[in-house]
């Protein structure tokens, strides 16, 4: 990385090198200064960059000197050694405050960040006509007259003739090349970054995380918002380490757990990534309204501008666009998405389920949106949109497109009374306490990056040589290795800043991987059995079993008075109410923790039809197709008519697991 302007960007301009003299400044006329005016306005740029809008201040008409160049009188003026007379090239003058480097990392179609790019401009001050201007422009805005106008307010000028644009151009170069300034480096996003010198580094608007001032930064809009004098404490490690339980109400502790260990993996996102094992799933917290989930994934995830206002990065009603640059927004931090719902309507279902799949596949594969090559070059950035960081959904409910998604995502389920509202209330009036710990556990990461990442090496192949009982999808199995690796580096934080000895840290350890791998275990056994279709007809057998519904014969259906507790049968088919059969899947879910995706009874014709579940006829003079129907003349109800043969197919896949 180079302190100096590009070479590129001056060669361009028709600038040529010139070795330049230190800047001299008089001191200011002794004149008293007006604060006469202020005025804020947008500048159009030109197609250069400007990042600021022009403040003009009249003052005293100073004194400067650079180069055989000098401002006198209100006037820009040079002469040469060789020179017999000055020349007077134009009414202004220009001070050089900061070079600004914006790096622009260039990712691949891996995810992989293969260079960067560097674009430099200069914050600068005009002065002119006793007025005082600030922008922000490249070498291109400050060459030209036309901005120069614009600036100034229409005061500054050039005087014309060949003669004073090649002295005009000598001047920028002699500023520039004076380096009489301050240099700052701005990267597009926060989070590790590779630097020159200094290996990688986690960047936040302020700086490197662990160093005071410098002059390399995020420039992002979220502040990194802490506690600098609770840094590194004891009260700020058992604040944090107290969040593993928070979902201690109905024995829930490993939701709280797992996600105490996944906002530690959230930011060691790129070192992961880095060392060749890449975080593969994200998390999805599921449970009724006021299960608490929604102010529980607050908690846990976003590090930036921790504020009582804080809100969700994103909702499941966000659009698709915001969805794909959002994933790109915090690296190695927390994305949340929240509340996704059931719908009704079959184009929001099927939206929803875009929305979802796009997040799982970009977050499960770390797979990055293709941008248009257009819009890669109006605005200057990589033709992929990176995912950066790990993302934290919330709702209700999560469809699902296979099974191959049902391995990205880790479901943690949540319902009412799981989450002890005294902690939850307490976490709520502390949020600094969150990133002040992550600041000190950043800084620890930052000096032991080789070490961190050989662990999460190490456990890779040492997790998947083990057999854990109950975990058998290869995912899985790597998901289990990454969180057992967070696991190790956390621990070993915890021991080298001596907040637990090494008995205590062991014990606690092995207590933690033994309520993430019961998560995991839920998880994997679901995928393999958890077809929307085989819960229901798992809820229906689970229905009959614990004789909440009785079996009748269907020639005996008339004799029967009321519907709503039995399930009539024949040769080919199962007769029974949709809302019966909900209330089994209901009932079902509930006892096993599993997500409540339908509401009732009229939401189970999607999943059931799509397995050929059911019996569909045409009916009525429109001939519309239903998968409900009449039976005889006895009743006005209308029945789902459940395929004998189809469900049995589904029960031996069932037996299996």
């Amino acid at each position: 990385m180079q302190g100096t302007p590009q070479e590129a960007d001056l060669e361009s301009a028709g600038i040529g090198q010139e070795e330049s003299e230190q800047i001299e400044k008089t001191k200011p006329s002794k004149e008293k200064s007006h604060l006469f005016s202020k005025v804020n306005s947008s500048i159009d740029d030109m197609g250069s960059k400007c990042m600021l809008k022009n403040v003009v201040t009249a003052i005293a008409s100073p004194e400067f000197r650079v180069g055989g160049f000098w401002y006198e009188k209100g006037e820009l003026k040079y002469r040469s050694k060789e020179m017999s007379s000055m020349v007077v090239i134009g009414n202004f003058w220009i001070e050089i405050k900061e070079e600004i480097t914006h790096v622009t990392e260039i990712c691949n179609e891996q995810n992989l960040i293969i260079n960067d790019r560097e674009d430099t401009s200069w914050k600068v001050e005009i002065h002119c006509m006793g007025l005082k201007f600030k922008t922000e422009k490249t070498v291109k805005g400050l060459l030209s007259d036309a901005e120069l106008l614009k600036i100034t307010k229409d005061r500054g000028y050039l005087e014309s003739g060949k003669e004073c644009r090649q002295l005009f151009r000598k001047y920028i170069n002699v500023l520039i090349s004076t380096g009489n300034y301050k240099k700052t480096y701005l990267y597009e996003t926060t989070g590790w970054t590779k630097l020159k010198g200094k290996g990688l580094v986690y960047l936040t608007k302020e700086g490197i995380i662990g160093e005071k001032g410098g002059n390399i930064k995020a420039d992002v809009p979220h502040h990194f918002l802490y506690r600098p004098e609770k840094v590194g404490t004891r009260e700020i490690f058992d604040e944090f380490w107290g969040m593993r339980e928070l979902c201690s109400g109905n024995g829930k502790r490993e939701n709280s757990v797992f996600l105490t260990h996944f906002s530690c993996v959230s930011v060691m996102t790129s070192l992961f990534q880095d060392a060749g094992k890449g975080v593969n799933f994200l998390v999805a917290l599921i449970g009724s309204t006021n299960s608490q989930k929604t102010a529980t994934g607050l908690l846990f995830s976003r590090l930036f501008d921790r504020t009582p206002s804080y809100l969700p990065d994103l909702r499941s009603d966000s659009t698709l666009a915001a969805i794909r640059e959002k994933m790109s927004l915090y690296g190695d931090a927390m994305l949340m998405v929240d509340d996704f719902v059931p719908f009704s309507s079959k184009g929001l279902a099927a939206e929803q389920r875009k929305k979802s799949e796009t997040l799982i596949r970009g977050y499960g594969d770390r797979e990055p949106f293709k941008r248009s090559e257009t819009f890669a070059k109006i605005y200057g950035v990589s033709a992929y949109s990176p995912v950066k960081g790990c993302c934290l959904i919330t709702g209700e409910m999560l469809q699902t497109e296979s099974e191959s998604s049902d391995t990205r995502v880790i479901r943690l389920i949540f319902e009412r009374g799981d989450v002890d509202l005294e902690k939850l209330t307490h976490y709520q009036d502390t949020l600094l306490n969150f990133p002040t710990f992550f600041y000190d556990f950043i800084v620890f990461l930052q000096g032991n990056v080789a070490w961190a990442q050989n662990i999460m090496r190490e456990e890779l192949k040492l997790i998947r040589k083990q057999k854990i009982p109950g975990i058998t999808t290869p995912r899985f199995i790597d998901t289990l290795a990454i969180m057992s690796a967070e696991v190790r580096i956390f621990y070993s934080y915890v021991c080298a800043n001596g907040f637990l000895t090494e008995d205590e840290a062991q014990r606690y350890m092995k207590e933690d991987m033994q309520e993430i791998i019961k998560v995991i275990i839920r998880n994997d056994r679901e995928s393999k059995t958890k077809s929307p279709a085989a819960l229901i007809i798992m809820a229906l057998k689970c229905g009959i079993q614990l004789r909440k519904v009785i079996v009748c014969d269907a020639k005996d259906m008339a004799k029967q008075g009321e519907f709503s507790k039995i399930m009539a049968e024949d040769e080919q088919y199962f007769y029974i109410l949709p809302e019966t059969l909900w209330q089994l899947y209901r009932d079902y879910c509930k006892n096993l923790g599993e997500e409540l995706m339908y509401k009732s009874g009229r939401d189970l014709n999607a999943p059931l039809k799509k397995e050929n579940l059911l019996l569909i006829k045409t009916e009525g003079k429109n001939q519309q197709q239903r998968a409900t129907h009449k039976i005889g003349n006895f009743t006005s109800k209308r029945f789902f008519l459940i395929k004998k043969s189809e469900l049995k197919k589904i029960m031996d896949v069932m037996e299996d697991f």
